[in-house]
């Protein structure tokens, strides 16, 4: 709510705002949007709402009372309105994801206009979707009931899409690399997209080279700029050398390319239902929950302070601070997990030069690796070759 609305709530007590809120806690309730399964986690505010309204009515004579309704009501449209986003926009990404790795889309342009759109319809749009979910709302729950194919991969895409469009205000970008920005957070994991959909929903094990497939797909369309592609490359790399495919780090990691990696990493954390349940436990936002478990990464080196602070600020005034305060405390207590997939084979041993098979920091195809202690496959055949000859 706007502090000149905060203001008129407060100095007027009139029978005219009271209406008002009527009307919108009646048009909640006509909706039925409130009964569903998935949307449990708003019952609470919706019965606070309510309590207050009555008490208001009963005895009128503190203003503050309408101040909370409002802030309680704004909360659950906003909420109900990052519901309705998150279907609208996976149902129009989920074709074009298919015609992407299928072939069938060959240019980037209905990617760029679908996010032009989306960009439009915030600015135009009564309600303005939440950025952030509440705790215990699903968002991938809510897909997958809705049918939607690979669910946990659209809700992260759209989130993704929605943490960006929120803080790329802050980032001083060029027009041209803000736009392509918001392209790459709807597309950063199209390398691992399945036709299939998983009948469970849950973290999962990425597949390590998925970056460096979903850029090589992109770059092969028509209308794309090449930054795309170097962006969805290096969403999982760090700034200390632990991401992946191909441990960037430092200087080789560009700003949009960190911030990218930084707010997959966010997603991944505000998705994860571990962090719905500690934000349960403390009575605390999933903002702040979440960015208590990526504190741990800018913490160990992984991100950049002054980057993650600008958007995690950017989601909510003054959260960076709070965090910090609250970390020392709480650090040995948040349940986390290492970067889902540190490489593709796991830690570099110590070795003064890497064996022939592994100075790409992709791993060689199948055929190609070592097998139980012994070259299999082609590579066998090769050494017997030069072994004869030899």
């Amino acid at each position: 709510m706007p502090p000149s609305d905060l203001d008129r709530v407060a100095n007027d007590g009139s029978r005219g705002v009271l209406e008002t809120l009527a009307q919108r806690i009646r048009r909640l309730d006509r909706s039925g949007r409130l009964s569903d399964e998935n949307l449990t986690a708003l019952h609470p505010l919706w019965r606070r709402a309510l309590e207050l309204a009555q008490q208001h009515v009963a005895s009128p004579d503190n203003p503050s009372r309408l101040i909370s309704v409002e802030q309680l009501l704004h909360r659950i449209e906003t909420q109900l309105a990052l519901v309705e986003f998150t279907r609208e926009t996976a149902a129009r990404l989920a074709p074009l994801a298919v015609g992407l790795v299928t072939g069938t889309e060959s240019s980037a342009r209905r990617l760029r206009n679908l996010s032009a759109e989306l960009v439009c319809g915030l600015s135009e749009g009564e309600t303005q979707p939440a950025v952030i979910p509440e705790p215990g709302i699903s968002l991938a729950a809510i897909l997958e009931r809705d049918g939607c194919p690979q669910a946990e991969w659209l809700a992260e895409a759209v989130l993704s899409w929605r943490l960006t469009a929120a803080v790329l205000p802050r980032m001083e970008l060029d027009a041209g690399a803000g736009t392509w920005l918001q392209v790459a957070s709807l597309v950063r994991d199209i390398g691992q997209w399945r036709t299939i959909n998983r009948p469970s929903l849950g973290r999962h094990r990425s597949d390590p080279n998925h970056p460096a497939a979903g850029a090589a797909l992109l770059n092969g369309l028509e209308e794309c700029s090449v930054a795309l592609g170097l962006m969805v490359g290096a969403h999982h790399e760090r700034i200390d050398g632990s991401g992946f495919p191909q441990r960037l780090s430092g200087r080789r990691l560009s700003r949009e390319q960190q911030f990218l990696g930084l707010v997959v990493r966010l997603t991944e954390w505000l998705l994860d239902p571990i962090t719905g349940t500690l934000a349960q436990e403390h009575q605390e936002s999933l903002a702040l929950a979440a960015g208590l478990r990526l504190w741990r990464d800018v913490r160990r080196g992984a991100f950049d302070e002054g980057l993650s602070r600008t958007v995690l600020d950017g989601l909510v005034p003054r959260l960076a601070d709070e965090i910090e305060l609250l970390y020392p405390a709480r650090v040995q207590r948040i349940v986390d997990r290492g970067h889902e997939v540190p490489a593709p084979r796991g830690p570099l041993p110590a070795k003064t030069a890497p064996a022939a098979d592994e100075a790409s920091p992709v791993g060689p195809p199948a055929f190609l690796r070592h097998s139980r202690g012994r070259r299999g496959g082609l590579l066998a055949g090769l050494s017997r070759e030069s072994g004869a000859v030899r």
